[in-house]
């Protein structure tokens, strides 16, 4: 058997095919939409209910659900924190970093604060780390922490929640703490406009409360520099003509 393509055919022996006709039926086709991001957040009592099941669990089980929630990290993300992920940044300060895989999800640089410190030196209280030079901060396998969180939920009776919320859950609180996008992102690793335009409404209330800040700031020293050429106008003994001279007014 002979095949020969010329342009938009292909001729095996003497028949010949268009190309065209092989790609027809799937013109038109269309991938379905992405389903809408989730939204979902912890309110008022879940935080405190999540974590006193999650220790019910496993007390290492409510120590990764606080540590996500800190982070933003994914939970298999958590799971594979090593010493060596740790990393030291001058001034006794640290941050969680991870190499970039190909293919792997991005991941920011995390900073270590006292909250995070102190997750991690409960996780490993009292682990013996005899010849483990690079042990993982959350000894604990994936398969096994997934069915601490599914008991976590059903004693706790939170409905709807999936452990990847805390992720959403960890991005809105660092808006909250005032931190600005790109100062988000550097911690969530996030890179896309996606994750601009799902938390725009955090931004645009942080630079409204920046500028209210700015602006009381101003009255209020605007404020003090009138009490205080107030209290110089008595000293002076109330006189108009050294008003204006204190207020530098003219005429």
């Amino acid at each position: 058997m002979a095949a020969i393509i010329d342009g938009d055919s292909i001729k095996i022996d003497d028949q010949q095919i268009r190309l065209q006709a092989i790609a027809a039926p799937i013109y038109g086709l269309r991938m379905p939409s992405a389903a809408p991001s989730r939204t979902r957040r912890l309110v008022t009592g879940e935080y405190d209910a999540l974590v006193t099941a999650a220790t019910t669990v496993n007390p290492l089980a409510a120590l990764v659900i606080r540590f996500a929630i800190l982070t933003a990290l994914r939970h298999e993300r958590c799971l594979s924190v090593r010493m060596s992920n740790i990393q030291e940044i001058g001034g006794g300060h640290q941050v969680i970093t991870f190499p970039q895989e190909a293919r792997a999800k991005r991941t920011g640089i995390i900073p270590v604060t006292e909250s995070i410190r102190s997750i991690l030196d409960a996780a490993l209280k009292d682990r013996d780390l005899k010849g483990d030079n690079d042990p993982l901060i959350f000894n604990v396998p994936i398969e096994t922490f997934e069915g601490w969180f599914e008991r976590t939920l059903a004693i706790s009776g939170l409905e709807n929640l999936r452990f990847h919320d805390l992720r959403h859950e960890a991005t809105s609180r660092l808006f909250e703490a005032g931190l600005s996008t790109a100062e988000v992102m550097s911690v969530t690793g996030d890179a896309t406009n996606d994750m601009v335009d799902r938390y725009s409404h955090y931004s645009a209330v942080l630079v409204l409360r920046k500028l209210e800040a700015q602006q009381a700031t101003n009255l209020d020293v605007v404020l003090q520099q009138l009490r205080e050429r107030v209290d110089h106008f008595k000293r002076m003994g109330g006189d108009v003509a050294a008003l204006k001279d204190i207020l530098d007014l003219k005429g």
